[in-house]
């Protein structure tokens, strides 16, 4: 009986897992690597031969006796193919003295029992499945592919990641709110300027309406002086006003900024100051009191009179 497998190659069939072991057996009995799903009768050869390699091994056969036992299961699969069940069962008896003399009393009856639950009860699938072959329906569709004009070809070379762009856009929308904002505060300032202006106007041609009616008196003066400290004052309080929303503002859309996800490889996002700059502070000089005044011009008459003695 000539042998399909080597000892060691059926100790390392035998150590590894159902999946690793079949593939270490189609690498030791030479087949070239498939498809199991587009090449069936291969995997059930394969599976066949595996199956009969690890029932000698739970028996307890020896790895001589295991060789043998998968050889004989080989050329008995491939001798009957095409032939009746009489025809394989009198080939199994022609090749089964040799197999007994190989495995012994008990293990050879062993094997049979196996061959003959496994193989032979399962013998019209066998013989449909290594003499019909397999319909292939391989789905054949006609794909149109259109590639891009040319004058993409630029634009694709100055592209940007999906999420650099929406970044980008994200980041540019905020940047577009700020400008808005702006403009906004600045035309503002010019209607609440021309107001001011038309206010003064206002104040003026009172005043100079008033003093050619009636010369200006005490308590007229003082009634405009406070007319203007309440204009002054109510301007003021609407610029404070108007400041504290605009850093309120400023703020926020700096913190909505730095809070959009910036991807990693674009760096460290901009930090922003939030602090205002602190004016310098310049020194006041401390009026000197009297007494050194006193000191001063003392000491100076006393250098003059002593340059004059000289």
């Amino acid at each position: 009986m000539a042998a399909i497998l080597s000892t060691t190659a059926a100790q390392h069939v035998a150590s590894l897992s159902k999946e690793k072991g079949k593939q270490s057996l189609l690498k030791h009995l030479g087949w070239q690597p498939f498809n199991a799903e587009l090449a069936m009768r291969h995997d059930i050869h394969l599976d066949f031969l595996y199956e009969c390699l690890m029932f000698a091994v739970e028996k307890g056969f020896s790895w001589d006796q295991v060789c043998a036992a998968v050889d004989f299961s080989e050329q008995l699969l491939q001798e009957s193919i095409g032939k009746s069940l009489p025809d394989t069962l009198e080939i199994f008896k022609q090749k089964s003295e040799e197999l007994g003399f190989v495995l012994a009393t008990r293990n050879y009856k062993v094997y049979a029992e196996y061959v003959f639950l496994t193989f032979m009860r399962q013998y019209r699938l066998f013989q449909y499945v290594f003499t019909h072959d397999r319909e292939s329906r391989v789905p054949n569709v006609q794909l149109e592919i259109h590639t891009p004009p040319s004058s993409c070809s630029e634009a694709l070379k100055t592209a940007k990641e999906k999420r650099i762009w929406e970044y980008n856009q994200k980041y540019e929308a905020v940047q577009q709110r700020e400008r808005d904002c702006a403009e906004q505060r600045a035309a503002k300032r010019e209607i609440q300027a021309a107001e001011a202006g038309k206010q003064k106007e206002q104040m003026m041609k009172k005043i100079t309406e008033s003093q050619e009616q009636q010369p200006l008196n005490k308590e007229k003066v003082g009634e405009i002086i406070r007319e203007v400290l309440q204009a002054h004052t109510s301007a003021l309080l609407d610029k404070m006003k108007n400041n504290i929303n605009d850093m309120k503002e400023d703020l926020e859309l700096k913190l909505e900024k730095t809070s959009i996800p910036r991807p990693a490889n674009m760096g460290q996002p901009p930090r922003f100051n939030t602090k205002p700059k602190t004016p310098a502070v310049t020194p006041v000089r401390k009026p000197k009191s009297p007494k050194e005044d006193r000191k001063k011009s003392a000491g100076s008459s006393r250098s003059r009179s002593r340059a004059s003695k000289s």
